[in-house]
């Protein structure tokens, strides 16, 4: 795998809002102010509330992304928990990749090979014709948010923590584990104020961190097999 240094930001990112499920615009609009999305970033949509598009419904959709967004988004998120699926395609593969109806007559065969598997850009619509796609679903609207309000400073250490059970953190910081009652990347982080707390070692039951930064704390709600912090 070949290494490549950058990533998508903001600046890249194009946004769909479906003006006809409330819950599309509040999230879309929040996203919009929190992470300071220009105007050309974001592009208002009416698809019905279903859970499956048809294939009709989804090449409208398909054509007014490909005309709204210019060659400097990268990627999109849809800020809808439905439709999540075209037919037998779910809906982001579907925008990233393009529909394949071939899916849905061999549901066990591969799908299409994605251009940017194993590529070395951070760029993959310039680099490979293809925007990924995610979207922002939550069981509701406040949860959405608070999932927009995490730092993304602290996902390497998270990342960190799923890989190997153990968070390395500069000098200034450190990691002491609690309990958290929730399963594996459930829920959102929370801050509280910093105060000082020798380290605990973790249960052995489901684990958490509290990573300490100087000012602040935050709870990462993680469920893990692996060993201490």
């Amino acid at each position: 795998m070949p290494k490549v240094f950058g990533r998508i930001t903001a600046r890249e990112l194009g946004l769909v809002i479906n003006d006809t499920d409330p819950y599309s615009v509040e999230v879309g609009e929040y996203y919009v102010r929190v992470r300071k999305l220009a105007p050309q970033q974001v592009l208002r949509v009416r698809l019905p509330v279903v859970a499956t598009l048809t294939p009709e419904e989804f090449k409208g959709l398909a054509d007014e992304v490909a005309l709204r967004f210019g060659a400097s988004v990268q990627a999109l998120a849809l800020a809808w928990v439905t439709p999540y699926a075209v037919n037998c395609n779910s809906i982001t593969g579907a925008l990233a990749l393009g529909y394949d109806a071939g899916l849905c007559a061999q549901t066990c065969s591969p799908s299409r090979p994605s251009p940017y598997f194993n590529a070395a850009t951070v760029r993959p619509f310039s680099d490979a014709k293809m925007r990924p796609s995610m979207l922002l679903a939550a069981r509701d609207a406040a949860t959405a948010k608070a999932m927009i309000d995490r730092d993304s400073r602290w996902f390497p250490a998270v990342l960190q923590f799923l890989r190997n059970g153990h968070v390395q953190l500069p000098p200034a910081r450190r990691c002491v584990c609690v309990r958290i009652d929730t399963a594996c990347c459930v829920g959102e982080p929370t801050v509280v104020p910093c105060v000082s707390q020798p380290s605990k070692p973790c249960s052995n039951e489901a684990k958490g961190c509290i990573v300490h930064d100087g000012s602040s704390m935050v709870v990462v709600k993680l469920s893990s097999p692996f060993g201490n912090c």
